[in-house]
């Protein structure tokens, strides 16, 4: 389970519009992403970015969503502020 938005979860695998391989790849260029700005991004930041690296995200997908799964990772974490940023 992950955030869908604010006070709603979903189900990975059902909700988020998204195959394993394309989650992959989403978290992939966001940890590249963070990692060469070097400092966390607010998460309404997340689709724009991806957009900007020519990631694929499908229509209805949004950067909360992305920052729901991405919490689910142990590479991510969210700090206080909605900032995205690497774990150490």
């Amino acid at each position: 389970m992950a955030r869908l938005g604010r006070g709603m979860l979903g189900l990975i695998d059902r909700d988020f519009g998204l195959s394993a391989a394309d989650r992959q790849e989403v978290l992939a260029a966001l940890a590249g992403i963070l990692s060469r700005r070097r400092e966390g991004l607010h998460i309404s930041e997340i689709a724009g970015l991806l957009s900007g690296e020519r990631v694929r995200v499908p229509r209805g997908v949004t950067s909360r969503m992305i920052a729901g799964l991405a919490h689910a990772d142990p590479r991510f974490r969210i700090r206080r502020g909605q900032t995205l940023a690497l774990s150490l």
